[in-house]
């Protein structure tokens, strides 16, 4: 066969036949490699057609060479297609269509996946189809959830969704995380640079898969609020009762093998940090923003047990003459037999509101216990830097990994929760409520009477800035209000 020009390329010649009806019509597409000549397998000739031959005048010459070259390395590494080799989208009813248009789609724009490698199978929320091809190492994968278009994904990215997600109940990494999310319109590339990519479908909830600066990948949540009590919330709440509880607890649920211990080491760093902590100033603060310098006291053991497994330090506000008035305590539990998470907690308890009222009254002229009560602002200045104490300070204490970059078993979450436990005066049997301590005033009205307690849990990633944190702390205190029927509450009025 003498040789042709690209532009009459491809060109195509009788196949040889294949059955004993000579009646049936083949063509094929040879190729002359020096004193040879290379047959393409039949998928390669589909790849071609579809790449849009002529479909805009025809490709340019040096994408025309570029395609042929790879075609003859395919089939030079690959060899004729195995009768029983697996097509695209087969294995799973239903799917056959969609994946061949996704196929076309990426061809349509360069994007070369390969062949299957198997067929088409259910894995984690949807179905999964392996590709190989001769210009990726680790290959591609197409996936896809019902009723949705599918996504391209690069082989080193795949991998690192099955990683981070392996910690999971059951080991089903991708029924967790969950797959990358697809377009409308289109089908969607996530190629082996990406550094970040969102994720849906899965069990954890929306989240997003991301490569920190070293290379190295970590699962991480979309934040999002619920009204679910966490199994920790009533952790370290035992008598004596305060008057008001206010308290952010965190449960940070680290999979696979780690070192996790509460070392001297650690503990000393704590101690040193506690006393100079923005959690303490604001302690100190409260007092100070009614004319009263009342200071805390420094941060000691306690009352809560310490050992290698276990963290509790408090400091307390006193009157002049000892009265306790105000305690800060922050806490550490590692996992044990009871639970299977790090629980970190830090809370601020009124002990006595009267006691408090009378001490700002001495040392700054007349003060009403309405006065003193606690404003929305206060309450979410005090949430916002608890959190950051729960979820960045305190698992300082328990290992030398960034809180964020552990995998996970499930997402880690932090809980708000505002109780009043014990009224004031000295009726016993009298109902305490949140409005005797807290000055609700700015979230409107509720038809729910007089609460005793309001909750809000937050999916959110351990490690967030200040700013953000702050504002995830408002949208959270709206979400939580208007739960409780504070319906006019909103972020702006925090």
């Amino acid at each position: 066969m003498a040789a042709q020009p690209p532009a009459r390329l491809p060109y195509l010649v009788s196949g040889p036949a294949r059955s004993a009806d000579s009646g049936r019509l083949s063509v094929a597409v040879p190729i002359r490699e020096a004193d040879a000549t290379v047959w393409l397998p039949q998928a390669e000739i589909q790849r071609i057609l579809a790449a849009g031959w002529a479909a805009t005048g025809g490709p340019s010459e040096e994408f025309l060479s570029s395609l042929i070259e790879q075609a003859v390395m395919a089939a030079q590494r690959q060899g004729p297609p195995s009768r029983s080799a697996a097509g695209i989208g087969e294995g799973e009813p239903g799917w056959k269509g969609m994946f061949h248009q996704a196929w076309n789609d990426l061809m349509s724009r360069r994007v070369w996946i390969g062949q299957p490698a198997g067929t088409l199978h259910r894995d984690g929320p949807g179905v999964v189809q392996h590709f190989e091809s001769v210009q990726a190492l680790f290959g591609w994968v197409l996936c896809a959830l019902p009723h949705r278009r599918p996504v391209a994904v690069a082989g080193e990215i795949w991998q690192a969704l099955q990683a981070v997600g392996a910690g999971a109940s059951g080991g089903n990494a991708l029924g967790a995380i969950g797959f990358p999310v697809p377009e409308p319109q289109a089908t969607r590339v996530i190629r082996a640079d990406a550094t970040s990519v969102d994720l849906t479908g899965g069990q954890w909830g929306d989240g997003r898969l991301l490569r920190d600066a070293d290379g190295e990948w970590h699962w991480e949540p979309a934040v999002r609020f619920d009204m679910n009590m966490t199994r920790a919330a009533a952790n370290w709440t035992g008598p004596p009762e305060p008057q008001l509880r206010i308290r952010v607890v965190a449960t940070l649920p680290w999979a696979g093998p780690r070192e996790l211990a509460i070392t001297p080491q650690r503990r000393r760093n704590l101690e040193q940090d506690l006393p100079a902590s923005e959690l303490a100033a604001l302690v100190t603060t409260l007092s100070l923003r009614h004319g009263a310098d009342l200071q805390a006291a420094g941060w000691q053991r306690g009352p809560h047990g310490n050992s290698l497994d276990r963290l509790s330090y408090s400091s307390v506000t006193t009157t002049l003459d000892g009265q306790i008035i105000l305690t800060a305590e922050v806490m550490v539990a590692l996992p044990g037999a009871m639970h299977s998470s790090v629980v970190t907690c830090a809370e601020l308890r009124i002990e006595d509101l009267d006691a408090w009222v009378a001490a700002v009254a001495a040392a700054s002229g007349t003060r009403t216990r309405q006065a003193l009560r606690l404003s929305v602002e206060e309450i979410a200045e005090f949430l916002a830097l608890a959190w950051h104490m729960a979820t960045e300070r305190l698992p300082a204490a328990t290992t030398t990994a960034s809180p964020g970059t552990i995998p996970w078993a499930a997402p880690p979450t932090v809980e708000f929760r505002l109780t009043a436990e014990r009224p004031t005066g000295t009726t016993p049997d009298r109902q305490p409520a949140l409005d005797e301590y807290l000055r609700l005033d700015p979230l409107g009205q509720t038809d729910r009477g007089q609460l005793r307690e309001m909750a809000v849990t937050i999916i959110a990633p351990p490690i967030l800035t200040q700013q953000a944190r702050r504002t995830r702390t408002r949208e959270a205190l709206a979400y939580m209000a208007q739960h409780y029927g504070f319906l006019e509450a909103t972020e702006d009025r925090l």
